[in-house]
């Protein structure tokens, strides 16, 4: 099997990578819509948690295979996402950050030597008073990182707690609505990220944090990571865990399904005590029934190299359990699947950019990666070279990329890359596409 890549398409062209650094102009999805265009969004603020809201995504669309991109406003979105048995289209919808003045609300740290009449999970029955969390830990940038039990948060404080926002475009209307649908998970937990020397936290309220996919049962699959609560019994980890969850209601209703959680071990990688944990997932359905899971490790927080590995795992029995992940490559982040025909085609990197594909009716054998951007030090294109580049500035491009099926043959990927050359010899951020063919 060979992997045909065409040419490079440009999107939309952003700011100086010198200017903005990381977060604008990266982070692209595709997306089919009911009027026959392929759609592309992508993030146009900085890459922090208060930044990360549906309003800073910029959406483009194509009806010639990413020949032309026409740029759109947001009313897009309407009739974008996965189209689901019943003909109604689902889009995930990226829900505000929780902001607390923690000038107004208290966030405890647990005491060392606290009395035994401390509940470890006792809800706080005040809205300017957090709980004590379930754990937490330090980043390499000073920001402090606290879980807590969703149970256990003041009532009042947030909203939707228990549910996950979407756009919902019904089968024949061309308007979508937003809506909250039920998310039925015991022991939640939520993370708040801040600064020691800042008034505010930022909370990730739930939502989706990975792809939707319609199983060959017709029912809904959703991948997401979370830091690691243990839905058994609550337990703390301090690092992020895989979660798998189905809907048999057309997304109106979501039952978490599996739990695949991060457990480090130095040796199959050296520095795994200083992994990011199972982030970032993807499935595909395999021709023999089975489910793969391409996994994330990678994360600077807690001092890890500037890559790591991806892992696979494989699940048998519908999702329910999952085969202990073995090391997919030695790097991978953000990996997405699609499936071509029997073929499933993967795209992930940093450093680089690569498509693989296997045809392996487990969906465990893969062939050999085939590169779509260089590992190699790519700071010599910036406008003003670094005798010693960061990592940011050696790779050139975020890395975070999709893959879209256009049909049994042929997919379309899209990628950042920071230093596209403009008609005035000055490089610049950029997203892009291009169509890879199955021969």
């Amino acid at each position: 099997m060979k992997i045909k890549v065409g040419e490079e398409k440009l999107v939309a062209i952003g700011p100086n990578f010198e200017e903005v650094a990381w977060g604008p102009h990266q982070f692209p999805n595709l997306y089919f819509n009911d009027e026959g265009k392929v759609v592309i969004s992508f993030h146009t603020k900085k890459d922090q948690w208060d930044e990360l809201t549906d309003s800073a995504i910029a959406w483009y669309s194509t009806v010639d295979n990413g020949e032309t991109w026409q740029k759109e406003n947001e009313s897009i979105k309407n009739n974008c996402g996965v189209l689901l048995p019943n003909g109604d289209r689902l889009l995930t919808y990226t829900r505000d950050p929780a902001i607390i003045d923690l000038d107004e609300v208290e966030m405890p740290v647990r005491p060392i030597n606290g009395s035994p009449a401390l509940g470890f999970h006792e809800k706080s029955k005040s809205k300017d008073k957090m709980p004590f969390p379930c754990g937490y830990f330090h980043a390499c940038d000073h920001r402090r990182y606290s879980t807590y039990l969703i149970d256990d948060l003041p009532d009042g404080l947030f909203d939707h707690l228990y549910e996950w926002p979407f756009i919902r475009t019904k089968a024949g209307e061309s308007e979508g609505k937003l809506e909250w649908t039920k998310v039925h998970w015991d022991n939640m937990g939520m993370i708040f990220e801040w600064f020691q020397n800042s008034n505010k936290a930022v909370g990730l309220l739930p939502q989706v944090l990975g792809k939707i996919k319609v199983g060959p049962d017709n029912r809904l699959y959703a991948v997401t990571y979370w830091n690691g609560i243990n839905p058994k019994n609550g337990g703390y980890s301090p690092y992020d865990n895989a979660f798998l969850l189905v809907s048999d209601d057309f997304g109106y209703n979501w039952y978490l399904h599996a739990h695949i959680p991060f457990i480090p071990d130095n040796n199959d990688y050296e520095f795994a005590f200083l992994a990011g944990g199972f982030c970032e997932p993807d499935i595909e359905f395999a021709d023999d029934g089975s489910i793969i899971m391409l996994i994330r490790t990678n994360s600077f927080e807690k001092g890890d190299a500037c890559w790591s590995p991806s892992y696979i795992t494989r699940s048998t029995d519908g999702g329910k359990t999952w085969s202990k992940p073995t090391r997919y490559d030695d790097f991978g982040v953000l990996p997405r699947m699609c499936k071509l025909g029997s073929t499933i085609v993967a795209i992930y990197g940093r450093p680089g950019i690569y498509v693989r594909a296997t045809n392996d009716e487990t969906g465990l054998s893969w062939d050999e990666k085939v590169e779509i951007m260089t590992p190699g030090n790519r700071s010599h294109l910036m406008n003003n070279p670094v005798e010693t580049p960061n990592f940011h500035q050696w790779v050139g491009s975020c890395c975070n990329c999709d893959i879209l099926a256009l049909d049994d043959t042929h997919a379309m990927i899209a990628y950042s890359d920071f230093y596209h050359l403009c008609d005035d010899g000055i490089r610049r951020k950029a997203i892009k596409t291009r169509v890879i063919t199955l021969e």
